[in-house]
C-alpha cells in the first residue's frame, strides 16, 4: 500500500506540473494567435473567410470596400445579395460590380480554399479575395493597368494559396495542443476515482485486492497519458511551426507588399535577388506540375537601376505564359518533362554611359508558330480561351520605354519558346 501512496503521490505531482505547462502553452497560443490575427488584419485587399453555413469573420478593408459587417450571415442569402458564387467558388479570378450608396466599385475576386482535403476535424473553408481596380481602370492608361492588374491577381493567387497552406500546418498544430486539456481531464477524474475508492471502507481481502487492481489500472493509464505529455520537445515543435508559420506569413505579405506597387520608380536593386523574389511567388504552381526551374545567371550583373516591381510583373507573366506552354504539351504528350529555364548575360558591361544586358526565359512548352512570334505583342492577340492579350503588350510597351528590345524564338510546335529581353543596366532617372 505505501508503494501505491507514493505512486499516486507522484502521479498527483505531475499532473500540477502538467496543468501549469499546459496554462503557459495557453499563454503562448494566445499571443501567436493575436499575432496572426494582427498579420490578417494588416492586409490591403479585402478579406472574407466563411464556412458552408455562414460568414466566420472579414478584414478593415472588406468593411471599407462593401461598407458592411456580414460576420455571422447565412452564405446563401447573402452570397444572393452580393450576386457571388459563394458556395460553386469558381477555380478563376472573376471580375464583379459592387453596388455602393456612393456608386459602383469594379474589383477582381479570388476565391481559396483553405482545406484541399476534407476530415471531421478541418472543416470546408473558404477565403474570398477582393481587390478594388475601379480607379485603375478610369484611367487614360486603362490597357497598361489592366496588365498591371492581371499579374497583380495571378500574384495574389499564388501568395494566398501559400497562406491557405501554412495556415491548414498550423491549425493541426493547434488541434494537437487542443487535445492535451482533454487527456489532463481525464487524468485528473481517473485519480478522483480511485482517491474515493480508496477511502471507502473495505471488509474482505478479495474487496481490498480488487481495490489495488483498478488502482493499478488507473496509475498504469496516468503513466501512459503523461509520458506522452512529458515530451515537452514534441509540444514546443508544435509552438515552432505556429512560430515559423506566422513569420512565413509575414514574409509574404511584405514580398507581396513590395512587388504589388503600381509605380514605375527606379531604384538600384540586385537582379538576381529580384529573380528569386519573382520566384517566391510562383513556387508553389512550379512544384505543383512538377516543372523544373534553372537559373544561369552571369555573375558580372549584380545591381542594376530600373524599376523593379514592373520587372517582376513582367518576369511572372513571363513564366507564367512558359508554365501554360508546358501545361498544354503535357496534354499531349503526358511524361513530358517540364523545363524553365532563366538566363541572364551582359552585353556592354557597365560603364558611364550605362551598359546592357540580355535576359532569357526560355521553356520547353507547346512553341509558337513563327507567323504568330510577331503578332504575340499586339494588343489584344491570345490563343487562350481566358488570355486577355494584355500581358506582352504591356511588356514590350514596358521595354520600349526602358530603351530596350524585347522578342521571342521559337522553332514551332512542341519546340519550345525562348523571350528575350535586352535592357540597359542604367536608366535615366530624369529620362
Amino acid at each position: 500500500m505505501s508503494a501505491l501512496r507514493i505512486a499516486r503521490k507522484e502521479a498527483e505531482r505531475l499532473l500540477e506540473q502538467k496543468s501549469l505547462e499546459l496554462y503557459e502553452t495557453n499563454q503562448l497560443l494566445q499571443q501567436e494567435n493575436h499575432r496572426f490575427s494582427n498579420l490578417i488584419q494588416a492586409l490591403p485587399v479585402a478579406m472574407m473567410l466563411y464556412d458552408d453555413e455562414q460568414v466566420i469573420s472579414i478584414n478593415p478593408s472588406f468593411h471599407e470596400l462593401f461598407g458592411e459587417n456580414p460576420e455571422g450571415s447565412a452564405i446563401d442569402p447573402y452570397g444572393d445579395a452580393l450576386r457571388l458564387p459563394l458556395r460553386s467558388h469558381p477555380e478563376g479570378r472573376i471580375q464583379h460590380e459592387i453596388h455602393r450608396q456612393e456608386g459602383v466599385a469594379t474589383a477582381l475576386v479570388q476565391f481559396v480554399p483553405l482545406v484541399e482535403v476534407h476530415s471531421e476535424d478541418l472543416g470546408h473553408e473558404t477565403l474570398m479575395v477582393v481587390i478594388d481596380i475601379s480607379d485603375r481602370i478610369k484611367g487614360d492608361e486603362a490597357q497598361q493597368y489592366a496588365a498591371f492588374q492581371a499579374g497583380i491577381a495571378e500574384m495574389s493567387a499564388s501568395i494566398l494559396h501559400n497562406i491557405g497552406n501554412i495556415v491548414t500546418g498550423m491549425h493541426g498544430s493547434l488541434m494537437h495542443l487542443g487535445r492535451i486539456p482533454s487527456q489532463i481531464e481525464r487524468l485528473e477524474k481517473g485519480l478522483l476515482k480511485a482517491q474515493e475508492s480508496c477511502q471507502q471502507p473495505h471488509h474482505t481481502a478479495e474487496q481490498l485486492e480488487a481495490q489495488i487492481q483498478r488502482d493499478t489500472q488507473v496509475l498504469q493509464a496516468g503513466v501512459k497519458i503523461l509520458g506522452g505529455l512529458r515530451s515537452e520537445e514534441k509540444m514546443m515543435q508544435y509552438l515552432n511551426k505556429l512560430e515559423l508559420g506566422i513569420h512565413h506569413i509575414g514574409e509574404i505579405i511584405q514580398l507581396q507588399q513590395r512587388a504589388a506597387r503600381p509605380d514605375t520608380h527606379i531604384t538600384r536593386f540586385d537582379f538576381s535577388g529580384m529573380l528569386s523574389d519573382t520566384l517566391s511567388l510562383i513556387h508553389d504552381r512550379v512544384d505543383k506540375f512538377g516543372i523544373e526551374v534553372v537559373q544561369t545567371l552571369d555573375p558580372e550583373l549584380r545591381r542594376v537601376e530600373l524599376p523593379r516591381n514592373p520587372m517582376i510583373q513582367m518576369v511572372m507573366n513571363f513564366i507564367k505564359n512558359s508554365m501554360e506552354a508546358i501545361g498544354e504539351r503535357i496534354r499531349h504528350q503526358y511524361s513530358h518533362q517540364g523545363r524553365i529555364e532563366l538566363s541572364t548575360r551582359i552585353l556592354i558591361p557597365e560603364s558611364e554611359d550605362g551598359g546592357r544586358f540580355v535576359l532569357t526565359i526560355s521553356d520547353n512548352g507547346c512553341g509558337i508558330a513563327k507567323e504568330r512570334l510577331e503578332q504575340i505583342f499586339q494588343f489584344g492577340q491570345t490563343n487562350k480561351v481566358t488570355g486577355s492579350g494584355y500581358g506582352l503588350h504591356s511588356a514590350i510597351n514596358f521595354v520600349h520605354h526602358l530603351n530596350g528590345e524585347l522578342y521571342a524564338e521559337s522553332d514551332g510546335e512542341n519546340q519550345g519558346a525562348i523571350m528575350v529581353v535586352e535592357l540597359p543596366i542604367k536608366v535615366d532617372k530624369n529620362a
